[in-house]
């Protein structure tokens, strides 16, 4: 699009939405084990990116309410009209929940702002529906900023803040100008007796035990006798399942008024094999009580060990330059087929320095020490990767000013 003159830029959305059937929402299904018990082509991804492209759109309506930015996605998840491909979706009809404005809108509109409705599934196949999670979905739409590398928040061109008035008007109004029938958000739901949270006692680094505790607060005036089915799974960034990590049941006694606090210990030996090729960790829990169900969940992505990474010494265009990696293994466990690669457009010939395969011992370090000599000027980012048996794609950047 440049290259014809159109403005554009890159978008990241987090949370995003994968809306299979055009009803602005995405249904997730449990059973009384807690666990997801039924296989959806929707889902939420950790991320998804397209691009904006400024034009007008005198196709759509005179007085140019629809110019501006207009979603493009080069990689569609949906046909459209019996074909890939996503726009050009006015960013402003989205934001007005105009979901009868082509191209694609109702698609992109819940990307960015879908409701999650959570239904409970009987041995005998009935479904309840025990809520309705309005604010997950689209989270810091972002793009770079002109000039500079900065991060700008663009998520209130999308949709009015999360929890607003506006923002649930816009949205029963994109439902019915989409004309579907049928969507969860309009089954009426109970009264929720039963608040829960998860929540992070320490950092999730990988390499390292997660712990985390699950918190009740009863709102009723009764006590209750509660059955805790607590779960961990690994997740694919596409927000689909790829094994089961943990599985813990416990009863419980919930005072009227009384908060209840569980632990959550996932060691580390229980969940590596799993998260080799994995980016993150879904840990839901599910409270029932007689026919009463309470869900709450959290997703997080592992942080990974550090590389450090540092210059000795000036830096200059066509003089050596010295720059020192290392990699300390912090686990308890020997890290076997370890490698560490660093690469860095301007600084290096080839493009990158690698060192051999080694096993690292516990608290063993991994060293490169790279004598090279930088080529242009300039700020240049060097990227450092280490693989191993366990960790895979670990990176770290560090920028050096290359002076002339």
């Amino acid at each position: 699009m440049r290259f014809f003159g159109i403005p554009c830029r890159v978008v990241t959305n987090f949370q995003s939405a994968h809306d299979s059937n055009n009803s602005l929402t995405i249904d997730e299904y449990y059973d009384d084990y807690g666990v997801s018990s039924k296989e959806t082509s929707e889902s939420v991804w950790n991320f998804h990116v397209w691009v904006e492209g400024w034009m007008k759109r005198p196709d759509l309506m005179k007085g140019g309410i629809y110019d501006g930015w207009q979603v493009l996605d080069p990689t569609p998840q949906e046909k459209s009209e019996g074909v890939f491909c996503c726009g050009p979706a006015p960013v402003n009809a989205i934001l007005r929940g105009d979901t009868d404005v082509k191209y694609d809108v109702p698609f992109v509109y819940a990307e960015v702002n879908a409701d999650i409705v959570k239904w409970m599934i009987s041995p005998d196949g009935s479904k309840k529906k025990m809520y309705t999670d309005t604010r997950s979905v689209g989270q810091k739409i972002s793009t770079k900023a002109v000039g500079s590398w900065k991060r700008v928040d663009i998520t209130d061109s999308y949709k009015h803040k999360e929890g607003t008035s506006a923002e649930r008007a816009i949205f029963h109004r994109a439902v019915r100008m989409n004309s579907k029938e049928g969507h969860g958000c309009d089954i009426e739901e109970a009264p929720q007796y039963v608040e829960m949270r998860i929540e992070q006692e320490t950092k999730v680094i990988n390499g390292q035990d997660i712990k985390l505790r699950l918190k009740l607060s009863s709102k009723d005036h009764t006590s209750k006798e509660m059955t805790i089915r607590i779960n961990a799974q690994a997740m694919r960034y596409y927000g689909k399942m790829a094994g089961n990590i943990l599985n813990k049941v416990q009863l419980v006694t919930l005072l009227s008024g009384q908060d209840v606090t569980i632990p959550i210990q996932i060691p580390f030996a229980t969940y590596s094999k799993y998260m080799v090729n994995c980016d993150s960790i879904k840990v839901s829990a599910v409270a029932s009580d007689s026919d009463e169900y309470y869900q709450t969940e959290t997703n997080f992505t592992l942080e990974q060990p550090v590389i450090s990474m540092k210059a000795l010494g000036p830096i200059q265009v066509d003089r050596e330059m010295t720059l020192q990696v290392e990699f300390t293994n912090s686990l308890n466990e020997k890290l076997r087929n370890c490698s560490l690669t660093v690469n860095g457009c301007g600084l290096f010939k080839p493009a990158y320095v690698g060192s051999e395969m080694y096993d690292l011992n516990p608290k063993a370090k991994l060293q490169l020490t790279i004598i090279t000599t930088p080529y242009k000027v300039g700020p240049k980012t060097v990227v450092a990767n280490f693989s191993c048996c366990t960790f895979r794609d670990t990176k770290s950047t560090y920028i050096v000013e290359v002076k002339p």
